[in-house]
């Protein structure tokens, strides 16, 4: 009879959970004006809540579930560093090394620094001194048969450095966007390939994927949408260049990254993965305040090490994850179009995770 009750006790505690979060979802949903959205929350390597609402597009009005492709947008960085990362573990990178040794064509203006190489580090911790953007056109183009090193040199030659390598942190897309490349040299693959057979397969992310090829085909997409004066509108047209895949170009889906928050919590906690826990330590320790390699990492007043990254997809998608590792706790929120109130509408929600679940 205990154990009937205190089963009964822990179910109706996960249904008051899941009203309170319900209305939440609601909340972020009617007051962001997004056609669609999906989020979930992940505890002890488990699912424990998860929502999708509203529609893939309003053009088909077609529902969002669990395996509907989102724009990540700069959440791509992590997926990127985490690769630039695994071939370091495995002695085919050098990140101290300097950036042109894997790409000889890589040559910005280096200027008064003419004496201090970009490395490969400087890349994924926003340390390179390279711009944040580069040309508009080139990052949202309906043309994607370009080679990324082709998008991309066309750029390097007019580039002047911001500052002197390795002193300072200033966002930069154009660093990922190199780092892309140089995953493409030092492994002779397209990005989008090896990114698919190195990281995405082995962690059975399905309905993941950095390739642009059939975005207007894709019925699983969640099809980005331009806030107008009357409202959301699809975009109904290829969006990224190859260039860019490396900075922005990820799509993915709620059952699919909630696999790759789980496995990055259990690589923390000593469980054997695609890559080591010292590799990811490294990432998740801050190299500059409040960032790590290619992630956010800062501890929060409980002393909890905090790992997050945001995405906003040319103000047509907005994305954000929040993980406490140590407490295995991750959640994750995806939409398909931007809005104005989205971090102010999403932290009530993220504040009450935590309270629920930490």
């Amino acid at each position: 009879m205990i154990r009937w009750i205190l089963i009964l006790l822990c179910f109706s505690g996960v249904a008051q959970h899941n009203i309170q979060l319900n209305s939440l979802a609601e909340n972020i949903y009617q007051n962001t004006n997004v056609p669609g959205l999906t989020l979930a929350v992940i505890k002890n390597d488990s699912v424990v809540y998860q929502k999708n609402l509203g529609v893939k597009s309003l053009k088909t009005n077609q529902k969002v579930n669990e395996n509907s492709k989102f724009f990540l947008a700069s959440i791509s960085k992590v997926f990127t560093g985490t690769a630039i990362m695994k071939l370091a573990q495995e002695g085919k990178i050098d990140l101290n090394k300097p950036v042109v040794n894997y790409c000889p064509d890589f040559k910005p203006h280096y200027g008064k620094y003419s004496s201090d190489s970009i490395r490969v580090i400087h890349l994924i911790s926003h340390t390179s001194g390279l711009e944040k953007f580069i040309n508009k056109k080139d990052h949202f183009d309906e043309e994607i048969n370009s080679s990324s090193e082709e998008r991309i040199a066309l750029h390097i030659k007019k580039t002047k450095l911001r500052f002197k390598p390795g002193v300072q942190y200033e966002y930069s897309n154009l660093g990922f966007m190199v780092a892309e490349v140089v995953i493409e040299k030092v492994t002779g693959q397209k990005f989008s390939d090896y990114m698919a057979t190195e990281i995405l397969q082995p962690l059975k992310m399905n309905n993941s994927t950095f390739s642009q090829v059939n975005n207007l085909l894709d019925t699983s997409l969640a099809t980005p949408h331009a806030q107008k004066r009357k409202g959301p509108v699809p975009i109904n047209k290829n969006l990224y260049t190859n260039g860019v895949l490396g900075s922005g170009g990820l799509k993915s889906s709620n059952n699919d990254f909630s696999k790759w928050l789980i496995e990055l919590m259990k690589i923390y906690h000593n469980q054997s993965g695609f890559i080591t826990k010292q590799t990811l330590d490294k990432m998740w320790t801050a190299y500059t305040p409040e960032n790590g390699l290619c992630f956010d990492a800062w501890k929060d007043k409980k002393g909890h090490t905090n790992i997050s990254k945001g995405g906003n997809f040319g103000y047509k998608s907005d994305s954000y994850f929040l993980m406490v590792p140590d407490k295995k706790f991750g959640v994750f929120i995806f939409t398909n179009s931007w809005s104005y109130n989205f971090d102010q509408e999403v932290i009530p929600f993220i504040k009450e995770c935590k309270k629920l679940y930490l």
